[in-house]
């Protein structure tokens, strides 16, 4: 239950920091191949595009912005990384004494990076390669 608070903060977080429009880097591409189910520069990056189509569409059905859709999949991809990390570092922890506490510095420290609300803000693969990975 912990994890998924973690998660669930991260994510609000991340959707707060998202911009309403597209940003720098490859954010432009990524927003169009989300909204037109296309297929982005090599590699392609399908699992990205194949799963983050019906979510942005989702979101643009409900009246959000195809840049801000794009930018909340890569939210909820760090969003899902931050649960998996709070996950891992709570067993690496167990039984010690302030374990559950320790836990959630890793947490504190990767997802506040500005490095990483940079991915997690934008409509990039860099959170969802971390979260399946």
């Amino acid at each position: 239950m912990p994890s998924i608070l973690a998660g669930i903060g991260a994510l609000a977080l991340y959707l707060v920091l998202a911009p309403p429009a597209v940003g720098d880097k490859d954010a432009a591409e990524f927003t169009l191949v989300l909204a037109a189910r296309g297929v982005a520069h090599p590699t392609g990056y399908p699992l990205y595009t194949l799963f983050g189509h019906p979510f942005v569409s989702l979101l643009h059905a409900c009246g959000v912005s195809w840049a801000y859709a794009a930018n909340a999949w890569s939210a909820l991809g760090g969003a899902v990384a931050i649960a998996l990390l709070h996950r891992l570092a709570r067993q690496l922890t167990a039984g010690r004494p302030g374990g559950a506490l320790l836990s959630w510095l890793p947490v504190l420290l990767f997802g506040l990076n500005p490095v990483w609300t940079f991915e997690t803000t934008l409509a990039e693969t860099g959170s969802w390669h971390v979260a399946w990975s």
